[in-house]
């Protein structure tokens, strides 16, 4: 039987990454979801090549999820230096992108970096900004000269769970600020994609817009009725046939059948080795491929050990890798 480890979604980094210089950016008029001024971090390594990461954790819908006592994501702040990832941690060692310059988008908007306005659950905001926060974000960057990603030669997107969806979503929003010439890269660490027919029933109408909207510039449609999110990849890939794309996913993943999809794990591993999933999904497709773990793993490069995981005969880190070559 094969090993079986459990890493939570929004496991809190291992790695402070003294190997970085990071510069903490305030962006005007951006908000976390309880309403303070919202930040990212960015570390000047390289003006030709830039790797963006967007943090995880969770998400939420209704007062219990944003707020109660089954609560799901955090809405405030990370206070003062986070602890990162294997990728933005700076080492050579760890990293594969070590002598990238980097952004860092930290979560605090319960919305998987897709929403854009403000929910009451129960009399109690959340601003659930994440979408628009990140255009800001680049356009605050780009206009004040803290970076100029027309310069580029390379540019690499990813992220973790929540952040691996906000990684897909936002390639779009990158995709103005670059070259035609520049490099482009997605990969997207365990973004779920296998959920249950009633995964959409928990959100409201508002949260369903703002993901429609964010997820139309990525092919992507939703079906309120029907969770399995993998078998639109190809027409997602054709949207993104400009980018280079790897998906992480593994089969009993508990967070995203679980805490997330309405489904067990075993119908989650079904649905990930079926007819329409991940892998079947991107078997043909020339720029998108997908690496599959048999675990209940969650996210493979946070964490060092996970990022060695194999599948195949290949690790995470070999396949990250892979796609950025």
């Amino acid at each position: 039987m094969k090993k079986l480890v459990f890493i939570l979604p929004i496991v809190l980094f291992c790695f402070s990454s003294y190997a970085r210089d990071w510069q903490r950016i305030y962006i005007p008029e951006a908000q976390c979801g309880d309403g303070s001024p919202y930040y990212v971090y960015i570390d000047y390594k390289n003006t030709k090549k830039m790797t963006i990461e967007f943090m995880g954790g969770g998400a939420c819908w209704d007062y219990e999820s944003c707020y109660g006592k089954d609560t799901r994501t955090k809405l405030n702040p990370i206070k003062k230096w986070p602890l990162f990832s294997v990728i933005s941690s700076g080492y050579k060692i760890l990293s594969p992108v070590h002598d990238h310059s980097m952004i860092y988008f930290p979560y605090c908007t319960g919305d998987v970096h897709s929403g854009d306005h403000v929910a009451r659950y129960d009399g109690k905001a959340v601003n659930h900004k994440g979408f628009t926060n990140v255009q800001k974000a680049i356009s605050y960057i780009q206009s004040e000269n803290f970076f100029d990603f027309y310069q580029l030669n390379e540019l690499i997107l990813t992220g973790a769970s929540a952040g691996a969806i906000g990684a897909v979503v936002h390639t779009q929003t990158l995709q103005n600020y670059v070259s035609s010439q520049t490099k482009l890269r997605l990969i997207a660490d365990s973004p779920g994609l296998h959920f249950g027919k009633t995964f959409w029933h928990k959100f409201s109408s508002s949260l369903l817009r703002d993901f429609e909207r964010s997820f139309m510039g990525i092919g992507l449609s939703i079906d309120r009725n029907d969770g399995l999110v993998a078998k639109q990849l190809p027409q997602v890939c054709r949207a993104l046939r400009q980018w280079r794309v790897g998906i992480m996913q593994s089969t009993y993943d508990l967070v995203m059948s679980r805490s997330f999809g309405e489904i067990s794990p075993w119908k989650h591993r079904k649905l990930v080795l079926g007819p329409e999933g991940v892998l079947a999904q991107t078997q043909y497709t020339d720029n998108c491929k997908a690496w599959v773990h048999d675990s209940i793993a969650h996210t493979f490069m946070l964490v060092p050990i996970t990022s060695w995981f194999k599948s195949k005969g290949i690790s995470a880190m070999r396949f990250f890798k892979n796609i950025m070559q």
